[in-house]
C-alpha cells in the first residue's frame, strides 16, 4: 500500500480516499488500512477520507460515489472493492489509467 500511495502522490494526487472493509477480525485487512494510511500520513498530505463498506461488490461502487468530488485518488483495502470501485469511476467519467499506463 505504501508503493501504491507513493505512485499516486508522484501522479500529483494530493486528496485521497480509502475503500476498506471492517478491520475486526482480520489482520490483512488491518494492515492495508495502516499502509495506506500511514504512507498517505508520512507524504504529508491531508488525512484520507476513510469509508467502511461491507465485503460487497456494489460496496467499492457505493463508496466512490460518495466520495469522488472530494478525492483524487482511491485506495482499497479489498480486490473486491478495487474492482467495483473502477468500474464505477469508469461509469462516473472519472480519468482511469489503462492497466499498462
Amino acid at each position: 500500500m505504501s508503493r501504491l500511495v507513493a505512485h499516486l502522490t508522484g501522479l500529483g494526487h494530493r486528496r485521497f480516499g480509502v475503500i476498506t472493509t471492517s478491520i475486526r477480525h482480520n489482520d490483512r485487512i488491518a494492515q492495508r488500512l495502516r499502509g495506506a494510511t500511514g504512507a498517505i500520513a508520512a507524504a504529508a498530505l491531508p488525512a484520507p477520507v476513510v469509508v467502511e463498506m461491507a465485503y460487497t461488490l456494489r460496496d467499492g461502487r457505493t463508496g466512490l460515489r460518495a466520495r469522488a468530488p472530494a478525492i483524487t485518488a482511491v485506495v482499497c483495502t479489498t480486490d473486491i472493492h478495487a474492482v467495483d470501485a473502477l468500474a464505477e469511476a469508469r461509469l462516473l467519467g472519472l480519468g482511469v489509467p489503462a492497466p499498462d499506463a
